[in-house]
């Protein structure tokens, strides 16, 4: 204990700075050497001895060494970018030696710049993050082969849930259009403004009851809200690429999570359904605001146009060619509407390709399951026919050797009978031959 407290009184008073016999004094003291000023985890266990009257007093004059003991962590440096900026710099040194002397006397330079480049390209590999990109390569690398040889269930199988992904995306996809809607209301609320000073400055001039001073601040403010338009439409354009990039995620995360789905073909024919529904809500909503941004467009190009030639006295062929003009600025931005209504139907015919294709991929694999657990049971009931003549076959063969066997049998028996019937028949001829003898050699003798 006393040892522990001299550590940390020690790193209190030398901030961090210890002798090398204090630290080895005892293994409490190198537990925490390691600990605190090595950035080492450790786990210590210990058990401490109930029965010392004197642990409460022992842990209490810790107290005020550790409260003295600060801890300033700091990361540990990358020593690839410390190399990289060495050689980088080494090479622009090499680069302006090159500048500066003239091309028979730069080839060692030449030669050590060669050298130096592909020391740097070999440190680059080394980084942690060309390390990332090499692994995510080799992943798609091996997918491709999997998917090939018709084992991508083996990468599929420690892929990330797609669920999970889809409803991220899902919840990013609904906040990015509450963060569109609010910009194009402060988008449009600027556009009105900007409508309103531009009538009041036409008004004006048409009047002919401002001054310059006026004038000038009318259009100060006009181009003022001018640019503060142009700052909040590079803002909804910039919400409106990150929702287009998350719509496109999460169309991909969809299709890949029916692609990689069961083999119900009605589960998946219903979930393309669905998806196919929810981008007609999309698609008719992006071109309803297209509809609306024509419009505040056209009376903005319109009111401007009026703006310009509000100061002058126009004849007839004039306001001819501001008319013309006001229907060109219209029919551009109808053109922006038709070609937002063309990329729509191109969304939406692309989406049924592609559903067509899954749907006839799912089709012609549960046909060929379908036609493998046919032919598969058909094998097996091949295999069970196959065993069962097998075995009759042998079962009569058995029956039959057994018959011919009693028969051959029986036959012998059979012979064997009849000769023993005529041996007895002999014998009995025999008998009464002698019988037939005796008697007559008694009949002889009386």
């Amino acid at each position: 204990m006393d040892s522990v407290q001299e550590f940390l009184s020690s790193i209190a008073q030398k901030k961090g700075k210890v002798s090398e016999k204090l630290v080895t004094r005892s293994h409490a003291t190198q537990l925490m050497f390691d600990v605190m000023l090595e950035n080492k985890n450790c786990h210590v266990i210990t058990s401490v001895d109930g029965a010392d009257l004197k642990l409460a007093g022992k842990i209490l004059s810790l107290n005020e060494p550790l409260s003295g003991v600060g801890s300033t962590p700091k990361v540990n440096p990358d020593n690839s970018s410390i190399v990289m900026q060495q050689l980088r710099q080494e090479i622009g040194g090499v680069r302006d030696r090159l500048a500066q002397l003239p091309p028979p006397h730069n080839k060692q330079e030449l030669a050590r710049m060669e050298k130096l480049m592909e020391d740097l390209e070999e440190t680059k590999m080394l980084d942690w993050d060309q390390i990332l990109w090499k692994s995510d390569k080799f992943l798609e690398e091996r997918r491709s082969n999997f998917a090939h040889k018709g084992l991508l269930w083996i990468l599929e199988a420690v892929r990330p849930a797609t669920k999970e992904n889809v409803q991220k995306l899902q919840s990013l996809k609904e906040k990015l259009i509450k963060e569109c809607k609010q910009q194009q209301l402060v988008t449009n609320q600027v556009t009105s403004e900007l409508k309103d000073l531009i009538d009041s400055y036409t008004q004006q001039i048409k009047s002919g009851k401002n001054s310059e001073s006026e004038s000038k601040a009318k259009v100060a403010a006009i181009q003022q809200m001018k640019d503060h338009f142009k700052v909040e439409n590079e803002k909804f354009k910039d919400l409106k690429g990150k929702l287009i990039n998350v719509k496109e995620q999460l169309q991909l995360e969809i299709q890949n999570g029916v692609e990689q789905s069961s083999n119900n073909f009605d589960s998946a024919f219903h979930s393309m359904q669905d998806e196919r529904e929810k981008m007609r809500e999309e698609n008719a909503q992006l071109v309803e605001d297209e509809l609306a941004k024509m419009k505040i467009e056209v009376d903005r190009a319109s009111s401007e146009l009026d703006m310009q030639v509000s100061s002058k006295s126009l004849v007839t062929s004039e306001q001819k060619v501001l008319d013309n003009e006001k229907e060109l600025v219209k029919l551009r931005a109808e053109k922006s509407v038709m070609t937002a209504q063309l990329e729509v139907f191109k969304r939406e015919s692309a989406q049924m390709e592609d559903h067509m294709r899954i749907l006839l991929e799912k089709h012609n694999k549960q046909m060929s399951i379908q036609q493998l657990q046919n032919m598969q049971t058909f094998r097996a009931y091949r295999q069970v026919h196959e065993d069962f003549k097998v075995e009759l076959e042998n079962r009569w063969r058995s029956l039959l050797d057994e018959a011919i066997q009693d028969a051959v049998f029986l036959s012998a028996r059979n012979t064997e009978l009849k000769e023993r019937n005529g041996q007895l028949q002999q014998e009995l001829g025999k008998m009464k031959d002698d019988r037939s003898l005796k008697k007559g050699a008694k009949a002889i003798g009386l």
